[in-house]
């Protein structure tokens, strides 16, 4: 995520230095409020993949996929793709859920978008002789919030 800087001297834009100041503290409360699913809290269960996401500026939100998966006789690239493609799914479907409570919490709608992604694939420790293998799939995305 690369912004131009000043011409002249180089030096980071006004911009650039306000990316991470809250601004509106309302909004950052109520989303805080909203994607919070630490112990105690109504957190969404899903089986087999956590979201998780975290407020990191006024206008920006990070949200971490992660899956275990299971594979037979490929490599781990071979299955990412498809890992790649349930994991953007998730997070899009969980954004979607926070687009719909928020305006419940607010009557203000906020719209969200991909800014960057960063995957990573982990190989589990398998048995010798055994053809399954096991893994720890991650996409963390940075999204822009509006």
């Amino acid at each position: 995520m690369t912004k131009p800087k000043n011409e002249e001297t180089l030096a980071p834009t006004d911009e650039e230095f306000d990316e991470r100041e809250i601004k509106d503290y309302e909004r950052y409360k109520t989303l805080s409020d909203i994607i919070d699913s630490s112990f105690g809290t109504p957190s969404r269960k899903n089986s087999g993949y956590s979201v998780k996401m975290k407020i990191v500026g006024d206008a920006i939100m990070q949200v971490a996929y992660t899956s275990v998966g299971n594979f037979i006789g490929v490599s781990p690239n071979a299955v990412k793709g498809k890992f790649h493609k349930e994991g953007l799914e998730a997070i899009k479907n969980a954004l979607d859920v926070v687009k719909e409570d928020y305006l419940d919490a607010t009557d203000k709608e906020i719209s969200f978008k991909i800014d960057s992604e960063k995957e990573d694939i982990e190989l589990l420790q398998g048995s010798y002789g055994n053809p399954k293998r096991t893994c720890i799939y991650r996409l963390t995305c940075m999204v822009k919030m509006k």
